[in-house]
Parts: structure tokens; sequence; C-alpha cells
């Protein structure tokens, strides 16, 4: 596959920051591509904002990439789909004597009503092609999603 075509795949992500306007009771995530082009091996650094359009300050993941804070879904052009994230943790020894992984919780904040808070987020482009992401904030049911890119 051209490197051409992963420059043009990821220099689209920038076109979506998603959503412009959000209504009233809303928790909107933001996406944009902070570079124009990134080459096959370096990393695409993602620019994630979480805004609270809500009353009332409420409680959200710092935002790093955790399987419990920031996750990209990706989908193959053949419509395979792999999420990128990172698991914080350690590796403990239970009553049996084996090896559990105790996965560390990502710190909360709060984030006032009419608050918002930005990370930037760095994933290595190891595949060249037309890539449809999605940048997704949290693992449990209300997660908050964004897409970055569709083709």
């Amino acid at each position: 596959m051209k490197l051409s075509r992963v420059l043009a795949a990821l220099a689209l992500l920038a076109a979506a920051a998603l959503p412009c306007g959000a209504a009233d009771g809303d928790l909107v995530v933001e996406t944009a591509l902070e570079q124009k082009s990134v080459k096959l091996g370096e990393d695409a650094v993602l620019v994630v904002t979480l805004s609270n359009h809500t009353a009332n300050a409420i409680s959200v993941p710092a935002l790093r990439l955790a399987r419990d804070s920031v996750s990209v879904r990706i989908v193959l052009p053949g419509g395979g789909t792999s999420v990128v994230t990172r698991l914080y943790g350690s590796f403990l020894p239970n009553d049996a004597g084996e090896l559990d992984f105790r996965p560390t919780a990502t710190p909360q904040r709060k984030l006032g009503a009419g608050e918002s808070t930005q990370a930037r987020i760095a994933i290595p482009a190891v595949l060249a092609g037309a890539l449809q992401m999605t940048v997704v904030v949290g693992e449990k049911i209300n997660r908050a999603a964004a897409p970055v890119f569709r083709c």
C-alpha cells in the first residue's frame, strides 16, 4: 500500500471535528487530527475535547488512552474492526498463586457546567488505506463517541 494513502487518510481525520453545535444536556466529544500528514510508523496525534453542556457538574475520566477513558475504534476497508486502547494496572498473585491482572482506574475529575477538558492522544500509524476511526470516551454504557474520520 502506498504511503500517500496513509497520509491522505490521516489528513482527512482533521476534517471531522464533530459535533459543531450541541444541545443543552449533552456531553460532547470533539476530535481533530493535530498534524496535516502522518507517515507510516509515526504517531497520529488526536486532539480530544470533552465538553459538558449539561446544567450540572459531572464526573468524567481524565483523558488518556485507556480502556476506561479514551479508546479509538478503527474499521478497516474490508469491514474488520479493531480497538486501540491501553490497559493500566499490575499483575499480582491471587490466592491460588497465579498471576491476575488488576486494572488501575483512570482518575476522575469534575467537569463543571459549560466547562471543557482537552488532551492530545497519540496512536501509531501502522495501517495504510482509508480507515474509519471513532473516538470513544469511557467504557460504561453511557459512552460519548465522536467520529474522527469516515471514508
